[in-house]
This record gives C-alpha cells, sequence and structure tokens, in this order.
C-alpha cells in the first residue's frame, strides 16, 4: 500500500473553506450546469485565471491531467481533471466531474488528491466514500474520506477518526487507474483533445 503526504489537516481546512461543495458565485454560475463534455468548461483557460482556484497558475504551456473510473458508484464513467500547474508534491486539486443518467457530466466539487493515492469504497447506488492516507515515509498521520455524489463532495471528521483509529493506511480497494494529459494548446486549437498516457 502506498502511503503518500497529503494531509488530514489541509483536507479539514479545505472542507471549511467550502472547496468540496459546489458553493456561490462563480463556480455555481460557470461550473453548475451539465455539460456534454467537461473540455467544454477548459477550451477557454485564460477565462478561468484568476477566477477559478484551479486554474490559478494555468499558461499556454500547461496540460490537462484527467483520471477516469466510477467515482459515485452509480455504474457510469466519471471524469476527474487538473491543470497540472494545480500540482505540488503532495496533491493535485482535480475539478470531479460525475456523469449523469442523461450522459451530461456535472461538477460537483474538488478534490485535493494525488492520481495514484486513494481508495474508493461503494457505499450506496450513486454514493461512494474516497478515502486518502496521509503519512511521511513510515511515519502515519491519519485518514479523511470524503463522500462523492451528484448532490456534491462532503467530509465528515467522525467517519476521519474511525478509519486513523486503526493507526496505518487501510484504504479501501486500491487499483490501478492510470492517468492521461492532453495540451492546452492542443484543445484551445481544435477544442478536442488526444488523450495520452501520462508519463
Amino acid at each position: 500500500m502506498r502511503v503518500f503526504s497529503a494531509y488530514v489537516l489541509l483536507l479539514w481546512a479545505l472542507s471549511s473553506a467550502g472547496m468540496f461543495a459546489d458553493g456561490g458565485g462563480w463556480q455555481q454560475k460557470d461550473k453548475g450546469k451539465p455539460l456534454r463534455t467537461p473540455l467544454q468548461y477548459y477550451r477557454n483557460f485564460e477565462s478561468l485565471i484568476g477566477n477559478d482556484p484551479v486554474a490559478e497558475d494555468a499558461s499556454a504551456d500547461d496540460f490537462l491531467i484527467r483520471l477516469r473510473r466510477d467515482f459515485n458508484n452509480d455504474g457510469r464513467e466519471d471524469q476527474a481533471i487538473a491543470f497540472n500547474s494545480s500540482c505540488g508534491n503532495k496533491l493535485c486539486n482535480f475539478d470531479l466531474w460525475l456523469q449523469d443518467a442523461a450522459k451530461h457530466y456535472r461538477w460537483v466539487g474538488t478534490l485535493p488528491i494525488l492520481p495514484w493515492g486513494y481508495g474508493l469504497l461503494a457505499k450506496s447506488r450513486g454514493v461512494a466514500e474516497l478515502q486518502v492516507c496521509s503519512g511521511s515515509g513510515t511515519q502515519f498521520y491519519g485518514m479523511a474520506a470524503l463522500t462523492i455524489s451528484l448532490d456534491g463532495i462532503s467530509s465528515d471528521r467522525e467517519r476521519d477518526k474511525v478509519l486513523s483509529a486503526a493507526g496505518e493506511c487501510q484504504l479501501a480497494e486500491l487499483k490501478s487507474y492510470p492517468c492521461e494529459r492532453c495540451t492546452l494548446k492542443e484543445l484551445k486549437r481544435s477544442g478536442k483533445c488526444r488523450w495520452r498516457r501520462c508519463e
């Protein structure tokens, strides 16, 4: 089991600041509507700079990172997309787009994760728990849980305590879900992406 540094306290702080919720203001207005593909949102990335936190450091030389899997246990493939510039050595800020019954994608919040460092536990139809383990080297700090559904992303500190009580990283089943990448130049030019495997 791979342990990585993604601090639980940071997750709590982001939750308190409303980073996981489909909150009001600019983000709700522009991200709240269903899209045929999430790429519609990122094509004019220049308009996001200074307005959307995930695009704060984006530039024409940047690229998008995408994860594809069923994030909310409804049998449909979802997408998590991040600007490479939003990634540090501990996490990336992934926009989570869930596919609905009409095969449109809806933004439900932001996940501070690394592409490989999380586990998903099915809770009920349309609801899953994303688990994150934090540590440094062999030192264990704790675990955090985020509930994902079409209603949004939420955290539960009591659940965090339960998961952390074991004193070690015990993620739900962890599979290999490779990430893909696409340059913003290509997206800007054609409106499409030829996704390539991350290096």
